[in-house]
């Protein structure tokens, strides 16, 4: 999901995000098409026997009647999981032109698709895999756009790799556009400075079982997730997710 360079156009600081060498997302959708074969026919095998994209239930309380965008949309499959839960008005926008993109999206940058929306008439902003791809100022300027485009009790609910935990680095550093990281402490410093307030910060879920390996890490996990804890206490440091992406949500208050 690519939006590097989504501001360019928009914000203050066009000419220093210029000098930044932006990533070339011209391919970056058949890279990622070729990466996800495997998970795409997983998907569709998943769908068939009745599972639900794993990320529907951060979008609970949402009311499906208000217009929903997601920014780095990708082929679209999380816009088509909305619509078959009953999201009425969902559009994504993506800045890689070879993604094979469902009729819901387009190419395009985050900061200007998002200042076309009317001004608090959003009620969810998507962004799955997005803001790793772009620099702190950047993204600050981006989120201000979008909470003007939210309306009061709007959400933006957002993953991005979890740098609180060890499982995080093989995320943040597996791809070569990734230019931003948080964790959780400084996703509560994002929100402070772009205006919003954070609703919750919250452990990813597990992926759907499709391997003997997978389920075995089911039965590791709680093992693991005490160790890891445990060792960083011992250097004072207290953590409270260590899943390896953090699924965040911020909320436009009255």
């Amino acid at each position: 999901m690519a939006t590097s360079g989504v501001l360019t156009a928009h914000c203050p600081h066009a000419k220093t995000t210029a000098m930044l060498s932006p990533h070339d997302y011209s391919s970056y959708g058949e890279m990622k098409g070729q990466q996800a074969a495997a998970d795409s026919a997983w998907a569709r095998f998943a769908r068939r026997m009745g599972f639900r994209n794993r990320y529907l239930r951060f979008v609970r309380g949402v009311d499906p009647t208000l217009p929903v965008v997601e920014l780095g949309c990708g082929t679209g499959s999380f816009l088509r999981a909305l619509r078959n839960v009953g999201f009425e008005h969902v559009r994504g926008v993506d800045l890689s032109p070879t993604y094979k993109m469902s009729e819901d999206c387009e190419v395009g940058e985050a900061g200007s698709f998002l200042s076309q929306q009317a001004p608090m008439s959003l009620g969810l902003i998507v962004a799955l895999d997005v803001f790793e791809h772009i620099p702190q100022a950047e993204l600050l300027d981006l989120l201000r756009i979008a909470k003007s485009r939210l309306r009061v009790d709007g959400r933006i609910l957002f993953r991005v790799p979890n740098m609180g935990s060890p499982l995080g680095l093989l995320n943040q550093f597996g791809d070569l556009s990734h230019r931003f990281a948080l964790n959780e402490v400084s996703v509560r410093q994002l929100a402070f400075e772009a205006g919003l307030q954070v609703h919750a910060i919250e452990p990813e879920p597990f992926a759907y079982p499709r391997s003997l390996s997978t389920l075995l890490g089911y039965l590791a996990w709680p093992l693991y997730r005490t160790m890891a804890k445990l060792a960083c206490a011992a250097f004072g440091q207290h953590i409270r997710i260590v899943t390896p992406n953090l699924v965040c949500q911020f909320v436009k208050a009255a």
